[in-house]
């Protein structure tokens, strides 16, 4: 499952890819797929470490 992240992550990131792209092949069926499941937990984290630091939200 973390190949799974870091894949779709990078290609994110490089731009191969388009995060409608990647949300729709985690979300076909009805069924939350595993790997988008964990990459929700982990958003989930990264913004409350971000509130309990008091960083809020940054601009890229």
């Amino acid at each position: 499952m973390d190949d799974q992240i870091v894949k779709y992550t990078s290609a994110l990131r490089l731009g191969a890819a388009e995060a409608e792209q990647v949300l729709r092949r985690f979300t076909c069926g009805g069924l939350k797929h595993p790997t988008y499941r964990a990459i929700e937990e982990l958003g989930g984290r990264y913004s409350a470490a971000g509130a309990v630091r008091g960083g809020g939200v940054r601009e890229v």
